[in-house]
C-alpha cells in the first residue's frame, strides 16, 4: 500500500473538508495544510505519493500550494503524483497551468467544481461574482461523487 501525503491550501474550507474526505477514502492518508504550522519545513521522505490539493479563484490555483510545489518540484518528480483541484470553473486547469510539468507528471487529475460561501467572500470578490454570474447568493457545483470516485482511483493504483 502506498504511502500517501494529501498536501492542500484553500481560502474557506472547501479544499479542508475535501482533503479530509479523500484521505478519509485512502484509509487514512496523512495530510499536510500550508496554512498550519510548520507547513513549510514538511519533508516528502517516507511517502510513496503525494496529492496536492488546491483551490482555484478566477483562474489561478492557490499561491501558497504553487509556492510550495514550486520548492519541491524535484522531489514531486520523484513521487507518484496526483492532483486534486477544487473551484467554480470546472472546465478550465489552473493547476495544469500553474505547475505544467508537475501537471503532465501526474497520474490522476480530478476537478469535482467548488462552492461559494457568499457570506465569506470580501466585498470586491461579491462585486465579481455578481458581475460573473448575474446573482448573489451562495453556489456550488462541488460532485462528491466524483471526488469519491478520485479516491476509488487512487486506491485502485495502491
Amino acid at each position: 500500500m502506498k504511502k500517501t501525503l494529501i498536501v492542500f491550501a484553500g481560502k474557506r474550507g472547501t479544499t479542508k473538508e475535501a482533503a479530509g474526505r479523500l484521505a478519509a477514502a485512502l484509509n487514512g492518508a496523512s495530510t499536510l495544510n500550508l496554512a498550519g504550522p510548520g507547513a513549510g519545513r514538511s519533508a516528502l521522505d517516507g511517502y510513496d505519493r503525494v496529492v496536492l490539493a488546491g483551490s482555484s479563484y478566477m483562474g489561478q490555483w492557490n499561491p501558497s500550494l504553487v509556492d510550495w510545489a514550486n520548492a519541491r518540484e524535484n522531489e514531486l518528480m520523484g513521487k507518484d503524483l496526483a492532483i486534486l483541484e477544487l473551484g467554480m470553473n470546472k472546465s478550465e486547469s489552473a493547476a495544469m497551468q500553474a505547475q505544467p510539468r508537475l501537471s503532465a507528471h501526474a497520474q490522476a487529475y480530478c476537478k469535482p467544481g467548488g462552492c461559494v460561501h457568499w457570506a465569506e467572500l470580501t466585498f470586491m470578490e461579491r462585486m465579481i461574482m455578481k458581475m460573473v454570474n448575474g446573482k448573489k447568493g451562495d453556489a456550488s457545483n462541488l460532485d462528491w461523487a466524483e471526488l469519491d470516485a478520485f479516491g476509488d482511483q487512487l486506491k485502485e493504483a495502491q
